[in-house]
């Protein structure tokens, strides 16, 4: 496949990733657009992360490169957290965490190698990025090593864990897309300030689910069809006894 085959398949589904991305944001949790609006957002994000990563091998950019792979590990694992059932974890877990940590590893190679000079390919990226990269992996390993410890999670702390990975997911994209091109823009775009938005409201708004999900109780013990249906028996049986 061409660069250029790769490079409108990435913008293709990056838009696609993007605007899905946003109706599932907005939306509220748990709706059937959200859902579905997730469904598309992960695929796209999951097709973004693996043309941005095959374009930056293409090109020698390995801090894209990394930032594609994770971009997969976020969006897959806030999906298995939402459709694992509760205190359940499996082999995508540990899957995801040798990725996590693997990932790691090069971003530390490629920091180490930027800041010494001992290779080109990382000549247009400050070292700090590189071990930036690998802060943020150590940090998600680091988690999913608790999550698989303990067995998995449950109640809203399943439910923030799959809201933070999907929205540092679309972060990422966003502000990789506005801010990582900016030389698509005009110039009145680009001194505006206004391609710092996106991001931003992006933050805002995980903030928020984050708090509503996490210091609410809306989210905290949905009932389950086994407790719909004893809750129905208990019912049943007191308007039994108070008939008689």
């Amino acid at each position: 496949m061409s660069y250029s085959t790769i490079l409108i398949f990435h913008i293709v589904t990056a838009t696609i990733g993007l605007v899905a991305g946003a109706i599932a944001l907005f939306s509220k949790k748990g709706t059937t657009l959200h859902k579905n609006s997730g469904k598309f957002f992960t695929a796209g994000m999951v097709m973004i992360g693996t043309a941005g990563a095959t374009l930056a091998y293409m090109v020698s950019r390995p801090e894209t490169l990394i930032t594609g792979i994770m971009m997969i590990y976020l969006v897959g694992t806030a999906t298995a957290a939402i459709k694992r059932k509760e205190n359940e974890t499996g082999l995508f877990e540990i899957s995801a965490l040798t990725l996590a940590i693997s990932t790691a590893i090069a971003a530390s190679y490629f920091g180490y190698a930027a800041s010494n000079g001992e290779i080109q390919l990382t000549g247009r990226t400050p070292a700090g990025f590189y071990y930036f990269q690998a802060t943020l992996l150590a940090f998600f390993s680091t988690l999913d090593i608790r999550v698989i410890i303990r067995g998995g999670v449950s109640g809203a702390q399943r439910i923030a864990r799959h809201v933070w990975r999907m929205c540092l997911a679309l972060l990422i994209a966003v502000t990789a897309i506005f801010l990582g091109n900016t030389h698509i823009f005009s110039d009145v775009i680009r001194n505006s300030n206004i391609l710092f938005a996106p991001s931003l409201i992006v933050i805002v708004l995980m903030i928020y689910w984050m708090i509503r999900v996490t210091f609410t109780d809306l989210y905290r013990s949905a009932p389950t069809n086994e407790t719909i249906g004893e809750t129905n028996a208990e019912t049943n049986n007191t308007l039994t006894i108070e008939a008689t």
